[in-house]
């Protein structure tokens, strides 16, 4: 089994804002793919039987989002490095993805978190762009995209879920080649 977990914060006031592109990703696969999501524990949970992966989304916060991440592992009897985090990342240009197998957290709370809690660093991310960082980071991350930003943000989102189907079927190597590109 393989998981998509797409980490931000739940909540209206949170939607639609830099951190939770991540979410945007997950909402956007299960629309895509028709699938729908249902309450597990603290997490929504979308899966189709026939097929051998989860999107998940924690109702944690970002920076509580490791404690999620170990009731998934365990939850699924799975090896950590078909868990793959999708993650805002303010330190990358907008229209960039990174996917990488493992590594440190570059300062992201919410992988602080899963590092901590999973105790290794070595699963799977995808960094998705939201940079570059304009003012004090908790406030950059929680504002909302400039309109002159949004034909970008769709544009890297389309190439993720692209890049995470790359990752289902063929692999983290051609998954990193595929989001790696640019």
């Amino acid at each position: 089994m393989k998981v998509i977990f797409g980490i931000g914060n739940p909540g209206k006031e949170y939607e639609s804002t830099r951190h939770n592109v991540g979410y945007e990703i997950i909402d956007r696969f299960t629309s895509i793919n028709k699938i729908n999501m249902k309450l597990k524990r603290n997490w929504l949970v979308g899966t189709v039987p026939s097929l051998s992966y989860a999107l998940i989304k924690p109702l944690s916060f970002v920076n509580e989002s490791g404690r999620v991440a170990k009731n998934i592992i365990s939850t699924y009897e799975m090896d950590i490095s078909d868990f793959l985090v999708v993650v805002d990342d303010f330190a990358i240009p907008l229209g960039t993805l990174r996917m990488r197998t493992k590594g440190s957290s570059g300062g992201h709370k919410g992988l602080d978190s899963i590092i901590y809690q999973l105790e290794s660093s070595d699963f799977p991310r995808l960094r998705i762009g939201i940079g570059p960082r304009v003012g004090e980071a908790a406030d950059f991350v929680l504002s909302k995209f400039k309109k002159n930003e949004l034909k970008v943000l769709d544009d890297v989102l389309a190439e993720a879920l692209h890049g995470i189907k790359v990752f289902l079927t063929e692999g983290i190597n051609q998954a990193m080649e595929f989001c790696n590109q640019n």
